[in-house]
């Protein structure tokens, strides 16, 4: 029976990167925070330096880079209290129209905000 073994191929490029650029801010990219911090982790335990990296999700470096175009155009990204809220305020509007009456029960009902707001968050 085979003993599985980690790929340390990207703590060596993490190690090469932050050897390159011992000073400077450098992002880790991970689907969720905790998988980019368990990566910085791994670094810091097989001998190399976590300072200077952040970790980040997709979405929050893409808004970070947006950021400073959509600054000079008024806007800005909504985080996800803001976009459940927003879901809030148009559920409301929407579901006070006659059209929506039959709609208005299950708008109140239980989940229904949490799905709409999930389906907005994961159209982003």
């Amino acid at each position: 029976m085979s003993e599985a073994r980690p790929s340390y191929g990207l703590l060596e490029a993490l190690r090469a990167q932050g050897s390159r650029r011992p000073a400077g801010r450098r992002f880790v990219v991970a689907r969720y925070f905790g998988e980019g911090a368990e990566v910085l982790r791994a670094l810091a335990l097989h001998g190399g330096g976590w300072s200077g990296f952040e970790v980040t999700t997709p979405a929050r470096l893409a808004a970070h880079v947006a950021a400073r175009e959509l600054a000079h155009e008024g806007l800005s990204v909504l985080d996800d209290f803001a976009v459940k809220a927003l879901a809030d305020e148009v559920l409301d509007r929407v579901l006070e129209g006659p059209a929506w009456q039959a709609f208005r029960p299950l708008g109140e009902g239980v989940g229904f905000r949490e799905a709409v707001a999930g389906t907005l968050q994961a159209l982003r």
